[in-house]
């Protein structure tokens, strides 16, 4: 309860250029991904499709069904788990720089409550606004999916698109959400906050989602995989967020 009451009163203080962006990011974010749906049905798409296995395709599938579904399952979702991924530190940059700028940190700290308590709930608001958004945008493309190709034998939602959504996102966010959290409690500006975040993430998102896509697609097995190993990350990156405010910031 007492993590519930910090993610309400960060709601309430959030400052009015970060709820301008929750609107504009998942803009953002479902014009990317709509741009590779739509994309599949050009000719240039079915034309230039990788010379990938019959066998990957569901059986039975036309040349349009076959761009429709490499840019769905294999060209999407790197993308999404990406974005789904930076969505959110822009809020947990506000986390603690933000309470320095407001000073009002003093105060937070002074609060009878665990600094497990406390960092958990600093991770609350960004983390539902990652999942949120991402599901948001899963729905959003669902129905253009279902709309746009109403005869093709690629339907939404599929298996590996819902343990996207409901396994690996939250994974993901919630790695970001803690990385960013931990850069916030160490820097006095949200903005200073927001770029080292930002510069710290990216790059390793390209290089982790880059590498396992290289050689393998992102298959519901492979999803829950990489969710399982980034969760135990989480978990590290929890106990060292709490530590650290233990012995203060």
């Amino acid at each position: 309860m007492r993590a519930l009451a910090i993610a309400r009163k960060d709601f309430r203080e959030l400052p009015g250029y970060f709820k301008i962006s929750t609107i504009m990011l998942p803009a953002m974010m479902i014009f990317v991904i709509s741009t590779f749906i739509f994309s599949a049905g050009s000719s240039d798409a079915i034309e230039d499709l990788p010379g990938l296995p019959d066998s990957l395709f569901p059986p039975g599938s036309t040349d349009l069904d076959k761009s429709l579904y490499f840019s769905l399952n294999i060209l999407a979702p790197p993308f999404f788990l990406m974005l789904a991924t930076l969505l959110p530190i822009t809020l947990a940059a506000d986390a603690f720089a933000g309470e320095r700028e407001r000073k009002t940190l003093e105060t937070l700290l002074a609060l009878p409550m665990r600094s497990r308590d406390l960092f958990l709930g600093k991770t609350l608001l960004p983390l539902s606004y990652g999942f949120g958004a991402s599901l948001v945008t899963f729905l959003v493309i669902t129905i253009l999916v279902n709309v746009s190709f109403p005869d093709s034998t690629i339907t939404m939602p599929n298996l590996t698109w819902l343990v996207l959504i409901f396994v690996t996102v939250p994974a993901f966010s919630l790695l970001g959400v803690l990385i960013q959290l931990l850069i916030s409690s160490r820097v006095d500006r949200t903005y200073f906050a927001v770029q080292i975040g930002s510069l710290t993430i990216l790059p390793i998102l390209v290089l982790f989602i880059g590498g396992i896509t290289g050689i393998l697609l992102l298959s519901p097995a492979l999803l829950l995989i990489v969710a399982g190993g980034v969760f135990l990350l989480d978990y590290i990156l929890m106990q060292l967020g709490s530590d650290s405010l233990s012995r203060g910031l």
